[in-house]
């Protein structure tokens, strides 16, 4: 070695023995004063972020990402994608993966397929696999333009018939995403960049017919094959309920396993999620089931796990821009679902609730005074300050909510005035009216083909008002791909408005409302951690009826 190069070698070891003992400075500072309050560390957020964010280009778009995901720019860790390695790094990146199949689920909400993508990724990650994403062939697909999320314009093969005529459609654009893969851009820390894995040996089917196979056993199964590389690769397909099954009974308790302290496995899942090591050394002596599941809710959720592909974002910021939710003040948020989840799993708290109040008795009432939660309850679950806060409301049954505020007290200003206090409510809709998800419309008793054809699709025209239904799944497979395109971004649109308010009412028996709480943790401080702080801080997020407890992150 030359004399330069030792010299070097000495100055770099010097700055390393520095930044060390910094590092155990910082970490042991006993001036550092007790953790604050859960409630004070909370900011007064806006919708848009406090700083600019880049914009970034598609096609001729600008997209602006504050509508690209749940969390603001700036609680998005970018670096992660320099920590974690992808396939081009490391050639055996790809020898271990979790294909997810997400066809299966496809006629669920919104909730219920972002949560599902969720619980793959946070197997994929303990197990340490890459997550590749495999959507149904398109000659099989049920759903009109190939995803069950409808067709931007880009979905559309586009010319002109003559050459001062306008742009006609002519075709699917078969290049384009399908499936899940139409709402979703997978972050490639998850996915590792791995190709679709063994395709000159393993078509769609073929791997349909292997995760059946391996449905509903004591452990999860797995498939040997090469990939176009030559290497062996182990594949483990799952979907849907095949993730909720091994989740529930295999998965979980090893995720919260505490027989080994500290829990290596604890550590290196939260690496692979982008955790720094002094966060990753925090989450492997984490011992209460509950603070490991919000600690990695809160690292999925500030490594983008959802992210939008660009024209979601471009059209739910159309969508936002067109509301009258000012975008640049602090907010809060109702989210009101009723509907289909009435009927099911929230018809107990409905008896309840009105029993408690004397108003329903079990032997002698045949019904609730009314089949849901009223307003009310999620208003009284306000604090009763002297102030007018801005409240959006985002639910399936818009037409009851307004007439529930209207018989509510106004101020001069029209604000609504409750219960006889100095709190005052100034509500807002989304741009588009819904019809109640509970509500039936006979669509063969339309007075056209084309009306008939209209309502099918989704939407129709009364009082002259065009209404839109809520569920995404609404209208028929093969129905029309523009209705549920605009139910889409109507229900991405809302989920991140609630997302980013600064205090969100809703309930856990929704996806929604389970979602929703993974993308407004972060991950306390380290230093106050250490020093008996709580592992995660949380916008301010309360439950308005129902079950109290969320689970976790993607359940």
């Amino acid at each position: 070695m030359t004399e330069g190069r030792k010299r070097r070698a000495r100055a770099a070891g010097l700055i390393g023995l520095a930044c060390t003992l910094a590092y155990i400075t910082i970490w042991n500072d006993d001036s550092i004063s007790p953790p604050a309050p859960f409630g004070d560390d909370r900011r007064k957020l806006a919708y848009l972020d406090e700083k600019p964010a880049r914009k970034l280009i598609y096609n001729r778009d600008r997209i602006d990402q504050n509508f690209q995901s749940f969390v603001q720019p700036t609680d998005i860790d970018s670096d992660i994608f320099r920590r974690v390695p992808t396939v081009d790094d490391q050639e055996d990146l790809c020898d271990n993966i979790l294909l997810f199949m997400p066809y299966s689920f496809s006629h669920n909400g919104h909730g219920s397929q972002l949560n599902n993508y969720i619980l793959a990724a946070t197997i994929a990650t303990f197990t340490g696999r890459a997550m590749v994403t495999l959507e149904i062939d398109n000659a099989d697909n049920m759903f009109k333009s190939n995803s069950q999320f409808g067709c931007p314009k880009e979905a559309w093969q586009k010319k002109k018939k003559r050459r001062d005529g306008p742009m006609l459609r002519t075709d699917w654009n078969w290049d384009f995403p399908t499936g899940l893969s139409r709402l979703l851009k997978d972050p490639a820390w998850l996915s590792r960049q791995c190709p679709r894995p063994c395709v000159a040996s393993h078509n769609y089917t073929q791997w349909d017919a292997i995760r059946e196979a391996g449905s509903n056993q004591t452990e999860p199964s797995y498939e040997i094959c090469q990939n176009d590389n030559g290497r062996m690769a182990n594949v483990m397909t799952m979907a849907g309920e095949d993730l909720r099954h091994y989740f529930q009974q295999y998965y979980k308790q090893l995720m919260i396993d505490t027989t080994q302290q500290p829990s290596m496995d604890g550590y290196y899942w939260a690496l692979r999620v982008g955790a720094h090591p002094h966060e990753a050394s925090i989450m492997s002596r984490l011992n209460d089931p509950k603070d490991r599941f919000d600690y990695m809710s809160a690292l999925l959720a500030r490594s983008s796990l959802i992210r939008f592909q660009p024209w979601i974002a471009r059209d739910v910021e159309e969508y936002i821009r067109t509301s009258n939710l000012p975008l640049n003040v602090s907010y809060d948020a109702l989210h009101i679902r009723r509907g289909d989840k009435l009927l099911s799993d929230g018809k107990r708290f409905v008896m309840k609730y009105w029993k408690k109040r004397g108003l329903y008795n079990e032997e002698e009432d045949e019904k609730t005074p009314v089949d849901y939660i009223p307003l009310e309850q999620y208003l009284s679950i306000f604090d009763e300050e002297c102030r007018v806060r801005l409240v959006y409301i985002a639910t399936d049954d818009p037409e009851t909510v307004q007439w529930e505020i209207d018989q509510l007290p106004k101020d001069a200003d029209g604000n609504t005035v409750w219960n006889d206090s100095c709190l005052r409510f100034k509500f807002v809709f989304g741009p588009t009216h819904l019809v109640p998800a509970e509500e039936d419309i006979d669509c063969s008793q339309a007075s056209s083909l084309q009306e008939r054809q209209s309502c099918e699709s989704g939407r129709f025209i009364r009082d002259d008002r065009e209404y839109t239904k809520f569920h995404l799944d609404a209208s028929k497979a093969k129905g029309d791909c523009d209705g549920r395109y605009a139910r889409n971004i109507a229900s991405v649109a809302d989920m991140m408005i609630l997302a980013k308010a600064d205090l969100l009412i809703g309930e856990f028996n929704s996806n929604w409302g389970r979602l929703l709480r993974v993308f407004r943790i972060r991950p306390n401080d380290s230093r106050k951690i250490e020093r008996g702080g709580r592992p995660v801080l949380m916008k301010e997020m309360r439950v308005a009826w129902g079950r109290q407890i969320a689970g976790p992150p993607g359940w």
